[in-house]
């Protein structure tokens, strides 16, 4: 049974300052804007990784797909997706203005290398095995997540979850997502739709957290309510028990339009303070995107396995950005040998509101460690940093191979087109960020071109020097540039890893017209991209064919262990076996790199650095 958020009714003003940067120093004006309330999470039960994997037996057949009952909650899942990312565009095509910049130009492709030394790769969750795991139901895109600590990886994807080892044994899993969740499989009419799914060790507090979201849909794919589902390890080994809290957000989202829930909090991200476990999401309504919210629970009381841990929500958060909107903004995290900023909790955001941007937004929660006193006391603050130009990105091609799931769409009718498709680049919203030193590391996919190239997909990095002292939030962009691929190459879903010591890897996958999809990297300060694992065939899965979407990421993941490794995790497409409605698979890889980034300029002299 499905238990909601006890938040109470009452509302306190959250002091928002609005910080503009102006040189190198800030124009300060104070203006009471969004809202907070106070609750409690609910506790749901408690799972058990090894327990769960141990009561599913996997079918490793590869059943036809389509069309077939499995197929349609596919569809029905991906319409559902579609369906909200349909209004998020509406939005940002009413709200676009002609900007008098250009799209990132003459930035000059990296070559590629070999595998750095030190380098160790493997397998991780693919369509396959997490099908198997789930009867059949094939589900586009992986949404990668991952964790490590304690000589342990873990790795989570929508639908499925699984445990390795630091050597890249499989130890637990691969485990169904809704039975680890404690929800009825997703098999099943009446289960809850799970998806979106994060994951985060915590040295501190020798705790692993996986989140995701959950919801229900009407037959014609109205939201009816929604939910926030936060899994807390009951020790430091992630394959054993884990305690399931839920946040109900199905009222959650009022930025635009009064009364416009039930909503879905969707794509939750996840960061964390020495204080808080945080969590924000989109919230999508029945007839408008309201703003991003922003949610923070009590640390220590999920690490204490409280039956009802502190938790606030603040909302009404796009009124502070003028004509832009609060949309995936992106909670910290810092490596486990950084003790990050006492009491405050760092967000960003990039702007989607204009077709051009050349802002980023950092928000600052301070005083966290009210939440565990008077959540009352909680700040919060906005800087609007004037910024390289990033723009949406593109359709990606990707290598002409094998596509036989293209011809049998051909064969039965589908509605899209029956051939091989581009991948889908989505849009310029901020991918993780990581806060070490200082300094907050992230980055964007982006629309670029390089010479002798049309317009390509390729990555913007900032890294943010930020404080937050009494007198107020302080951020400033002290590096940042963009990250080209080879000639007729494309980069999607950047995501940047860092250590305390201020090394820096960024993950991505590479297609192109001579790359089927595949997993790589960069070193921040190096000269070329590394190849983590080579993909050998195009992606060839029902959203392309049936949904004329092909569907790619949606956001790629890394992580830092305690010995200064920057693991990294993301989609590529590889050999072997597959089933018929989707042949997407993970790679994860960790790396070491040999030189401090944090005052890296770009990635050599011909990559539009600033």
């Amino acid at each position: 049974m499905i238990r909601n958020n006890s938040r109470s009714a009452l509302w306190i003003g959250v002091l928002i300052f609005d910080l503009f940067a102006v040189g190198p120093g800030f124009a300060q004006t104070g203006k009471s804007i969004g809202r907070l309330s106070a609750g409690k999470a609910h506790l749901l039960g408690a799972t058990n990784f090894t327990k769960v994997a141990g009561a599913v037996t996997p079918d490793a057949t590869d059943r036809l797909d389509l069309p077939s009952d499995a197929a349609g909650e596919a569809r029905r899942r991906e319409m559902l997706h579609a369906f909200a990312a349909d209004r998020a565009n509406r939005f940002r095509a009413a709200a676009a203005l002609a900007a008098p910049v250009q799209i990132p130009n003459n930035v000059v492709g990296l070559p590629i290398a070999e595998n750095e030394s030190g380098t160790l790769g493997f397998a991780g969750v693919s369509n396959f095995t997490q099908a198997a795991v789930n009867s059949g139901f094939s589900v586009e895109p992986p949404d990668q997540g991952l964790a490590v600590g304690n000589g342990y990886v873990l790795e989570a994807v929508n639908s499925a979850l699984a445990v390795y080892s630091d050597k890249g044994q499989l130890l637990s899993g691969v485990v169904p997502i809704n039975q680890f969740f404690g929800q009825l499989p997703e098999s099943d009419p009446a289960a809850l739709n799970v998806g979106d799914p994060r994951c985060l060790y915590d040295q501190a507090t020798n705790r692993w957290f996986v989140t995701a979201v959950g919801y229900f849909f009407d037959a014609k794919g109205n939201i009816t309510s929604s939910q926030l589902l936060i899994a807390v390890s009951t020790t430091g080994i992630p394959t054993g028990s884990f305690v399931v809290y839920s946040l109900d957000t199905t009222n959650d989202g009022s930025d635009f339009l009064t009364g416009d829930c039930p909503c879905l909090g969707d794509q939750p991200l996840l960061g964390a303070d020495a204080s808080g476990l945080y969590l924000s999401t989109n919230a999508f309504g029945q007839q408008s995107f309201e703003g991003a919210q922003l949610y923070m629970l009590s640390k220590s009381a999920l690490a204490h396995l409280a039956a009802a841990p502190p938790n606030v929500h603040i909302d009404q958060l796009s009124s502070a950005l003028g004509m832009e909107f609060a949309f995936s903004v992106q909670p910290s995290f810092s490596p486990p040998t950084d003790p990050g900023e006492a009491g405050t909790e760092y967000f960003v955001q990039a702007m989607g509101a204009l077709r051009l941007e050349q802002n980023i937004a950092v928000w600052a929660l301070g005083n966290t460690a009210a939440i565990d006193t008077d959540p009352s006391q909680l700040t919060l603050q906005l800087a609007v940093l004037p910024s390289q130009v990033y723009a949406n990105p593109v359709s990606a091609s990707q290598k002409a191979g094998s596509t036989p799931l293209a011809e049998r769409a051909a064969r039965g009718g589908a509605p899209g087109p029956a051939n091989e498709q581009n991948l889908d680049g989505n849009d310029q919203r901020m991918q993780q960020v990581m806060f070490a030193g200082g300094k907050l590391w992230t980055s964007v996919g982006t629309a670029l071109t390089n010479p002798g190239s049309p317009v390509l997909d390729g990555a913007a990095w900032f890294i943010i020097d930020v404080k937050n002292p009494s007198t107020g939030l302080q951020a400033a962009i002290s590096s940042q540039g963009y990250v080209a691929g080879p000639e007729h190459a494309h980069l999607l879903y950047p995501a940047v890893g860092v250590t305390a010591s201020g090394h820096a890897a960024m993950v991505f996958t590479l297609t192109g017209e001579d790359f089927f999809p595949t997993a790589a990297y960069w070193s921040f300060g190096g000269e070329s991209i590394h190849i983590l694992s080579k993909g050998v065939l195009p992606q060839d899965g029902f959203s392309a064919y049936f949904f004329n979407r092909p569907r790619w990421g949606d956001y790629s993941a890394a992580a830092v262990s305690m010995d200064g490794t920057i693991w990294l995790a993301t989609e590529m497409i590889p050999g072997g076996p597959r089933k018929t409605a989707a042949n997407w698979s993970t790679f994860i890889a960790g790396i070491s790199t040999g030189r401090d980034s944090s005052g890296n300029r770009g990635t050599n002299g011909k990559s539009g650095q600033k």
